[in-house]
């Protein structure tokens, strides 16, 4: 199905406009600037219309959620529901989507008219619960004059410091580099958390491996601030189960900034059965990430914006109104146990709410000289946190092949927006990978804004050593 834009919203058609007129690579003036701001400006912080739309199906965005809600227990994962009377106004179905195809993504469309008796839509009140914290909303605005793309195209200049790099975006990549969590999108200096990889197979029956992980975001600590090497991003990843896995473990440390001398990521595996790390360069791109059994490659981690995007050209398509996943908070509900989430065909869509809200549309096409697994992505960004909501991916023949959703809840304890639950569906097939529950034991909630100890990112830890 070609996906057609028939208009583009206000903001994007200004934006579109402005950049034309303007050179590559260059930040926004003072006087378009001047629009962003916490209140009383056209456009929010991160560059969102603070404005509803204009049947108010969108509300205005008035701060989002900056306290918890009573009941909520600190430190124990369990987040209540600041939403939990709201009902369900319609649903979107198989049988009725021809009416709503103006706001579905061709990969949903797809998803209904295959799975037509388990997958659906069921659409909720908008609720703009994107928030973060002052900081963060200053940084998002110096950005807007003095963030550039640096001479690659790729990468934010060493003017960034935290932050939304390109809160009003001229071009596809600044856009798709606005969605990455730990170069343009704000996780606090310090998170640990586990969650589980579950793969679905076709026949119904799924595969789970249970996996801590601690990242390092130096950047975006209150005092932090660019000198003239810019930090790293560093990872630690370790399967703890099941057995046959357990032990495996990566190590990534990148520069924000790929394109500096240096800079691009550098990744070590280790193998506990051969007792040896190993460097790892392959782990990038579209290799296939471990124990997906080939439903998904590296790349598609963290809502389909990780690693390097420089093997595409990256096309800003303008906005859209879309029903994405938004303030899933029965997902984070560590009560739960895999089965009631995990279903043959797509996941338990009781469990999923759905919103209208604005999406920047962003497409990568890959360049002429490369040839991966993937040619084509499309990607629907959130317009208030940047987040990619969903994704479509398609073949090398330009047929539409994985879609990708993304569940979202306000962290509020922390200040933090993010992600919860990751679903990569295959369309040619019944099998799918999730992302995200937390539902073996033991393990701990996830925790941001921690001190993690020094010799955490090293290869003497990567082996067994230090913290584990």
């Amino acid at each position: 199905m070609q996906y057609r834009y028939h208009h583009l919203l206000p903001a994007a058609a200004a934006a579109v406009a402005i950049f034309l007129s303007m050179p590559a690579h260059a930040g926004v003036s003072a006087e378009e600037a001047a629009k962003l701001g916490v209140t009383g400006t056209p456009l929010t912080p991160t560059g969102a219309e603070r404005a509803g739309n204009a049947d108010g199906s969108i509300p205005e965005w008035t701060g989002g959620i900056t306290e918890a809600p009573a009941g909520f227990v600190a430190g124990s994962g369990n987040y209540v529901d600041p939403y939990a009377s709201d009902k369900v106004l319609f649903t979107i179905t198989a049988q009725n989507y021809k009416q709503y195809v103006d706001k579905l993504t061709p990969g949903q469309i797809a998803m209904l008219e295959k799975n037509p008796e388990t997958y659906r839509l069921d659409i909720y009140p908008t609720r703009r619960s994107y928030s973060a914290p002052q900081h963060i909303y200053e940084r998002s605005i110096k950005n807007a004059t003095e963030v550039s793309l640096d001479k690659g195209g790729y990468d934010p200049d060493d003017k960034y410091f935290g932050g939304t790099c390109f809160p009003i975006p001229k071009t596809g990549i600044e856009a798709r580099l606005n969605a990455v969590w730990w170069r343009c999108q704000y996780v606090t200096g310090g998170e640990r958390r586990w969650y589980n990889a579950s793969v679905m197979d076709p026949n119904g029956g799924w595969e789970t491996a249970h996996i801590e992980e601690w990242h390092g975001y130096p950047q975006y600590a209150p005092g932090a601030a660019w000198g003239s090497v810019l930090p790293e991003y560093q990872v630690l990843q370790i399967v703890q189960a099941p057995p046959r896995l357990a032990g495996q473990a990566i190590l990534l440390i990148s520069d924000v900034n790929y394109a500096r001398q240096g800079g691009k990521e550098k990744i070590w595996s280790y193998n506990p059965g051969q007792r040896r790390v190993r460097r790892a360069p392959q782990i990038s791109y579209d290799y296939p990430k471990s124990g997906s059994n080939g439903l998904m490659a590296v790349d598609q981690a963290y809502c389909s914006v990780h690693g390097n995007a420089d093997r595409y050209d990256w096309t800003l398509k303008g906005k859209k109104e879309l029903y994405i996943p938004y303030n899933n908070y029965k997902l984070s509900d560590r009560s739960i146990k895999e089965s009631d989430v995990m279903k043959p065909g797509n996941i338990n869509q009781d469990m999923v709410r759905y919103e209208l809200h604005r999406v920047w549309v962003v497409e990568g096409k890959q360049k002429p000289d490369y040839h991966m697994a993937y040619d084509k992505r499309v990607l629907y960004l959130d317009e208030d946190s940047w987040l990619a909501a969903t994704a479509d991916i398609y073949d090398d023949k330009d047929t539409l092949w994985k879609l990708e959703e993304c569940a979202t809840i306000n962290y509020y304890d922390y200040g933090v927006f993010s992600s919860n639950l990751e679903m990569k569906y295959e369309l040619r097939s019944e099998g799918y990978v999730v992302l995200g529950l937390d539902v073996a034991r033991p393990s701990t909630p996830r925790q941001f804004n921690i001190d993690i100890p020094a010799n955490t990112f090293t290869i003497g830890n990567l082996k067994g050593e230090g913290i584990r």
